[in-house]
């Protein structure tokens, strides 16, 4: 589950990077998000009975994606009311025309990244605590297994630097 869900994250992340448009944008970001649940009930399913972190993860990262997918897509929404584009290489100057949507976008971009202070951090530390704690396991018992979880880790981190270059 695991593997799967780095797949995921992964490329849903290089998706959301090459596309031009902000709804295409922030749909293969979904598909990047979906993948950070995904290994947090990953990280459950190998850690058993101590993988309790990464459920909850899991779950407060569904409630956060919630939150801050559903503003941005609104926010793509006034944007397309109001500039008739989507094209985000063509939309410069928005805060001027629209600083309320510039504010609440900014907002909900900086929890999806999983900057501090913002609702998306908690949730992606919860996930990789689960990581680190699923590799520690893994070296007890599965040395050949410790390098597989240990990747997930770099992919994890990888993912998370992709996503703040797509939203910002």
């Amino acid at each position: 589950i695991i593997i799967v869900a780095c797949v995921t994250m992964f490329v849903g992340m290089i998706l959301a990077l090459v596309q031009n448009d902000i709804k295409r944008t922030l749909a293969y970001s979904s598909v990047s998000q979906m993948g950070y649940i995904l290994f947090g009930f990953g990280c459950l399913a190998y850690m058993g009975s101590e993988g309790a972190i990464g459920m909850a993860g899991g779950l407060y990262h569904v409630i956060n994606h919630a939150f801050f997918k559903g503003c941005l897509f609104l926010a793509a929404g006034s944007i397309l009311f109001c500039a008739h584009e989507l094209n985000m290489f063509k939309l410069g100057g928005l805060w001027k025309r629209m600083p309320m949507t510039t504010i609440f976008w900014c907002i909900a971009a900086l929890g999806i990244m999983g900057i501090p202070l913002f609702n998306g951090f908690v949730s992606k530390t919860l996930l990789h605590h689960a990581i680190v704690e699923s590799h520690h396991l893994a070296e007890g018992a599965h040395l050949a297994t410790a390098g597989w979880v240990k990747a997930a880790e770099m992919i994890f981190i990888i993912t998370s630097g992709g996503t703040i270059a797509y939203i910002a």
